[in-house]
């Protein structure tokens, strides 16, 4: 089945606004909530209709898209370093995750339960502590691991750790959906004009 380009375009701003959080919380302390809410939503959506609705509506990537626009036309290159960097490594462990069913069957399981049992979770910060053990449980055990740059004072924080491990296990769900839609790491050279395009109309839409 053929995927379009608008499809591959919404993945992509799906790791690059997940690494955008990460960033934030690593050196800043705080992301926004609305930008990475539809993130963890789209952690326990299992069947979607479409690749829109992974994270409710096209509406919540635009910081997303805008990012992807930036690091396509090579704008802000160097302000946006670390944030390209994060999502080749979200993409490194993706690949690495799609070879092992063993744990992409823990993965799910997991996910599955949170999803069943999410009243027991009294806050976000309890949800996001759940997601971040599935991710030190599983995606940290691999043979590549992402790690992140920030202020040391931030990331020695507990609840910073956690809440960055749980955005990572975001960022590796949307590279893992970008790869369903056929996304490939050579298509961020060949497709570079297809996938700006995308963006601005999703963007425009």
């Amino acid at each position: 089945m053929k995927h379009s380009r608008q499809e591959q375009a919404i993945a992509l701003a799906g790791i690059l606004q997940a690494c955008r959080c990460v960033e934030l919380l690593a050196s800043q302390g705080q992301c926004d909530k609305a930008w990475e809410q539809p993130l963890f939503d789209s952690l326990f959506i299992f069947d979607a209709a479409d690749t829109p609705s992974v994270y409710g509506g096209v509406h919540n990537l635009r910081p997303g898209l805008t990012l992807l626009l930036d690091l396509m036309r090579g704008q802000n290159t160097h302000n946006l370093s670390g944030i390209a960097n994060l999502s080749m490594n979200a993409l490194v462990v993706q690949k690495l995750l799609a070879q092992d069913n063993d744990m992409l069957s823990v993965l799910a399981s997991r996910l599955s339960h949170i999803d069943k049992h999410s009243d027991m979770y009294e806050n976000d910060e309890a949800l996001q502590r759940a997601i971040a053990g599935i991710y030190q449980d599983t995606l940290s055990n691999l043979s590549f691991r992402i790690k992140v740059a920030g202020q040391v004072t931030l990331l020695q924080r507990d609840d910073i750790a956690q809440h960055i491990r749980a955005l990572l296990l975001c960022a590796v769900r949307s590279a893992m959906l970008w790869r369903q839609l056929g996304g490939r790491r050579w298509h961020l050279i060949l497709n570079k004009g297809a996938l700006i395009k995308a963006a601005e109309q999703l963007l425009r839409g």
